[in-house]
């Protein structure tokens, strides 16, 4: 589970830091979207990155 979590901070970090600033033009993290918006992306990208490590660990075993 660690695993999935660490693996989240990348997309996590470019969605806040590129994507919704830079591409979007929605301010640094989002801001302008509403105040939870990193909150929602940190967990929604945990989501995946838990998903993806059990996933990946079911199918190797």
């Amino acid at each position: 589970m660690s695993r999935g979590l660490l693996l989240s901070l990348a997309p996590s970090a470019f969605q806040l830091l590129v994507v919704l600033p830079a591409w979007a033009g929605h301010g640094v993290a989002g801001r302008e979207l509403g105040m939870l918006t990193p909150v929602f992306v940190l967990l929604f990208n945990a989501a995946w990155g838990v998903t993806a490590s059990w996933w990946v660990k079911g199918t190797q075993g």
